[in-house]
């Protein structure tokens, strides 16, 4: 007998025909237990194909903390700022301890997180709010860390000077590696430039040719030319513009002063020395040794205010320190006054202003 069909969900199985049940392990099967008497209503409930009732479950969202605003950022800095707090693995009080020790390990900050903090610059009104924050440390945890940031920040000292001072302590090897590359390539050029028998050959017979063309007027009998009368070579034609004038004159040299020829071999630093521009390098120069000198000021300010937490005993065994900055060889290179250009070694913010400065 097939027995009663019900309404349940079916188990699709594939029956093994019972022809062949004997040789196998269900042969010798006995129940311990008569299912549909003990289980039956139970399992045509569970497997039932009747609808199941609908089951309301009242999932309560999670509510997100509010972070109480301290009143110091607005909405579209604080976002900023957060972001740039994103790339650091430490508190914002924790960030701030290393801006006033200058990191000198290198531990606490990464390159990446140095230049994101000359970056962010303080406005006067941002410094002013948080200096007028008088909220106890215990409510500031609750307000956004951009804003506990900015707290700790504006409580330190020249901060603007020590974020400048620690990429100069990061920075000053390579940039003044850097300069020194770019004035010993322009001296050795002028060195070549100097020294050149053959460019002197060649120079010669530029200003002969040019005082045989101009003679009679008020350019004539020159006794040198300056430099940019070089391009005008080429734009000089002969009568019939076939040629130019630097075409007849070299043909004139290779004939008469063959060795004049070869002066550009004598010029190996001049296609680099054409690069650089003495305004330019008079104000990486510039701005390099202001980085550097606010560094040596910074550290020597460091050293005191360590020196000062000293008990009278602790003062006794140290040695003097040294001033740092008084320790800076001033270049030779830098003379007069030198205009400022904004560079790579720009400070973060004027260095005269209370509380470590605030960008305009």
């Amino acid at each position: 007998s097939l027995g009663v069909k019900r309404n349940v969900k079916q188990l699709h199985w594939n029956p093994i025909a019972p022809a062949k049940v004997a040789k196998t392990l269900f042969a010798s099967l006995k129940p311990s237990f008569d299912v549909e008497k003990v289980a039956g209503e139970d399992l045509e409930e569970l497997f039932s194909n009747k609808p199941a009732k609908a089951v309301t479950v009242e999932v309560e969202e999670p509510k997100e903390q509010e972070k109480k605003s301290a009143g110091i950022l607005d909405q579209r800095r604080t976002t900023n700022i957060e972001i740039m707090l994103s790339k650091f693995d430490l508190e914002p009080k924790q960030i701030t301890d290393g801006i006033r020790t200058l990191d000198p390990t290198q531990v606490a900050f990464s390159m990446d997180n140095i230049q994101a903090l000359s970056a962010m610059k303080l406005t006067d009104e941002e410094v002013l709010l948080s200096m007028a924050y008088k909220g106890d440390e215990s409510d500031l945890k609750l307000c956004p860390k951009a804003e506990q940031f900015v707290y700790h920040l504006t409580r330190l000292p020249r901060f603007a000077n020590k974020i400048s001072a620690i990429m100069a302590m990061r920075t000053y090897r390579e940039a003044a590696a850097e300069i020194e590359e770019q004035l010993d390539v322009a001296l050795k050029a002028f060195q070549e430039v100097k020294g050149s028998e053959n460019l002197r050959k060649f120079l010669s017979v530029i200003l002969q040719i040019g005082n045989f063309l101009n003679s009679g007027t008020r350019k004539g009998n020159a006794k040198g030319f300056k430099m940019e009368v070089l391009g005008k070579l080429t734009e000089t034609k002969t009568r019939d513009r076939d040629v130019s004038l630097l075409h007849v004159m070299s043909s004139m040299v290779e004939e008469h002063c063959p060795d004049a020829l070869d002066f550009p071999k004598d010029l190996s630093h001049a296609s680099r020395a054409k690069r650089i521009e003495k305004s330019e390098i008079q104000s990486e120069l510039s701005s390099f040794l202001k980085a550097v000198s606010v560094m040596g000021r910074e550290i020597t300010a460091l050293v005191q205010e360590c020196e000062s937490t000293k008990s009278p005993t602790e003062l006794s065994r140290t040695p003097k320190s040294p001033s740092v900055s008084g320790g800076i060889a001033k270049s030779p290179a830098v003379s007069g006054n030198v205009e400022r250009k904004p560079s790579k070694f720009e400070l973060s913010a004027p260095m005269d202003k209370p509380n470590g400065g605030a960008s305009t």
